[in-house]
Order: structure tokens, then sequence, then C-alpha cells
């Protein structure tokens, strides 16, 4: 998967002309569906998901790895809390749940710092580190 992923082009946000070409005509069903009065919520979701892969396509699909992962690490943290705020309501546990949902944020801010000059990414850092 990793070499699909970098095989694929790179396509930055408002990096050139092209994105917009491309944005506008993937934005166009749903434009012309919105002004009939309809959503295609299958067709968003299919096309925020393929816009979000070619931004972490190429050179950078690394990052979309540690999307995923963030992804999966906050709704894991989100739906374990749920669970238990339906049975207990403590004020610790929700300071400790909102630190948990920080701490990716932390990580990536804080890594430059400790890097020491490697420009490695880190998830890779922290994957090669406990394995």
């Amino acid at each position: 998967m990793s070499q699909w992923l970098a095989s694929l082009p790179n396509l930055q946000p408002y990096g050139d002309p092209m994105y917009f070409g491309y944005l506008l005509l993937a934005l166009l069903p749903i434009i012309v569906g919105m002004f009939m009065g309809r959503r295609f919520q299958i067709y968003e979701a299919v096309f925020s998901f393929v816009f979000i892969l070619l931004m972490f396509a190429g050179p950078k699909w690394v990052q979309f790895y540690a999307l995923i992962a963030y992804i999966l690490w906050q709704t894991v943290l989100i739906l374990v809390y749920q669970a238990y705020r339906k049975q207990y309501d403590n004020k610790w546990v929700f300071y400790g749940a909102v630190l948990l949902s920080a701490l990716p944020l932390v990580i990536v801010k804080l890594h430059p710092a400790f890097n020491q000059g490697k420009a490695r990414h880190p998830l890779l850092v922290f994957w090669e580190f406990h394995i």
C-alpha cells in the first residue's frame, strides 16, 4: 500500500490553478444536487476521502498513516470516555481524557525540539521506539 500511495500524485491545496479545476469538477455534482434540494452523502464522503488521500500521497504518504492513526486514537478515546460517562461522572477522568486527546498534538509540536536534526516523522519515531 505504501508504494501505491507513493506513486499517486501529490495534490497540494491551493498549490496551483489545477487544484481549483479538480475541486470545481468534483464539487459540480454536489452543487447541482444542493440546488435540486438533495444531498449525495456517500459521494461527499468519497469525494472528501479522495481529496485527503491525494493531499497526503506521493512523498507525503507517511503523513496519511499518521492521519489515520490520529483519527483512530481520537475515535477510540471518545468511545471509551462515552461508555465511562454513561455510568460514572468524575471530573479527573474527564481531565485525563482531554489531556489524552491533546497528546498527539503535543507530540507533533515538541518533536522538532527533540529530533536532533533527523527528519523523521513523529509517528515513525514512536513506532520504531516501541516495536
